[in-house]
């Protein structure tokens, strides 16, 4: 497939058990053999079929929503300045997080299956647990609670469970290692500042709509 060039407007969604769970409009900032790092624009609007305040849900509610249909995409507004750095083949990716004043909050390391390109965009799944590292590396695990009920409620197998387990070992010495991406400018990576902002939103009959504003 090729390759999209810097500034490329694509698709990256989220997907839960086959269902489409989010669709963000991002920006291409790098496409090369081992990094694919994507933009997205804080102010942006984004379709999301997430539960809202989620974390304030009781676990055992939340799993029986994971198991549910999910509902109707709806826009949502992108708070945050978010540079996400996938590598092909990995079963997690890094985001970092600006506020919109781009002052850095820090990296947030994504448990997930390898991401799948498709013409429009990437596909990701997602395996719940998540790494919260903050600007001077200290890090926590976020979503622990959640993962292990997942596992024990069956919606990820023995065998997940000990490679995400395992993937999560291996980013937490990369983080106290201090290795890329960790070692690596990207706080300090800004947009180019002719990049519009996109607007992603879907009509009364479920057909998307994507526009475009000046910053």
């Amino acid at each position: 497939m090729e390759r999209w060039p810097p500034g490329k407007l694509i698709y990256h969604k989220d997907l839960w058990r086959g269902e489409i769970l989010n669709i963000f409009p991002v920006t291409v900032v790098q496409d090369a053999p081992n990094l694919l790092a994507l933009y997205s624009h804080a102010g942006a609007t984004c379709l999301s079929g997430q539960t809202r305040g989620r974390q304030n849900v009781p676990i055992a509610e939340r799993i029986k929503i994971f198991g549910e249909k999910i509902p109707k995409l709806e826009s949502r507004q992108v708070r945050r300045h978010v540079l996400s750095l996938n590598t092909p083949g990995q079963h997690s990716s890094v985001l970092l997080f600006w506020r919109m004043d781009w002052e850095f909050d820090g990296w947030y390391v994504n448990l997930e299956p390898p991401y799948r390109r498709i013409p429009e965009g990437v596909v990701k799944g997602d395996h719940l647990l998540d790494i919260v590292v903050r600007p001077n590396f200290e890090w926590d695990w976020k979503d622990r609670d959640e993962f292990d009920a997942a596992c024990e409620a069956g919606i990820f197998t023995a065998q997940v469970r000990d490679s995400v387990l395992k993937e999560a070992a291996r980013m937490v010495d990369r983080i106290e290692q201090r290795q890329t991406p960790f070692s690596e400018p990207w706080p300090h990576w800004r947009p180019d500042p002719d990049w519009m902002i996109p607007h992603l939103t879907m009509d009364e009959h479920g057909q998307r709509n994507l526009k475009l504003s000046k910053r």
